[in-house]
């Protein structure tokens, strides 16, 4: 750099080890904001999601759960916060056992699930249980999309009534040749020329 450049010392990004002893702290001090916000909440919706992670190094088969908070202030004004990426390390993964991880993560933001507040998550059916009591529960439209493609791409049959989509469905199936062909050609050009 010349000597007569200026740079603004706020547009440089701060060292790493600057960022490693401080982080903690500004954690802290932010989720002690956060709380102080949830406690003044009346109504909320809460977004949870679960999934485990196969690939992981020393656990295989870690889960986990993110909590997304969504709220409206006085001034109508939409506010999302994310609670956090929990790791799930309980006994089970049934509902009960899910429902008592979630309320214990809500109750250290002083929020509770109740008649009033509405959660959404996945429609599988441990989901469906888990959050069916004291909250009202609201099926993610992704999942809803999803399970529709899904059947219309795959499925001979849903409830004893055939799936009408043999165009769609021979498409699909072109594709999947078309992209495993396509992988295996790509695989073949890293072998040996021998």
């Amino acid at each position: 750099m010349s000597s007569t450049t200026t740079i603004e010392i706020e547009g440089l990004p701060p060292d790493p080890t600057t960022i490693s002893r401080n982080i903690d702290r500004m954690y802290a001090h932010y989720k002690k904001q956060l709380i102080q916000l949830c406690k003044s909440m009346d109504y909320f919706c809460l977004t949870a999601d679960f999934w485990t992670e196969s690939y992981t190094v020393f656990h295989e088969g870690l889960s986990y759960c993110g909590l997304l908070l969504n709220h409206v202030d006085l001034e109508f004004q939409s506010q999302a916060f994310l609670l956090g990426c929990f790791p799930y390390e309980m006994e089970n993964k049934r509902a009960a056992t899910i429902r008592s991880f979630v309320d214990d993560i809500l109750q250290s933001f002083g929020l509770k699930l109740d008649e009033e507040k509405y959660i959404m998550s996945d429609n599988e059916p441990t989901m469906k249980c888990t959050f069916s009591l004291n909250c009202k529960r609201i099926g993610s439209s992704d999942h809803y999309l999803n399970k529709q493609l899904q059947h219309a791409f795959t499925s001979q049959m849903i409830d004893g009534e055939d799936v009408t989509c043999e165009l769609a469905q021979e498409m699909f199936d072109s594709v999947k040749h078309t992209v495993s062909s396509v992988r295996r050609m790509h695989k073949q050009q890293n072998l040996s020329k021998k």
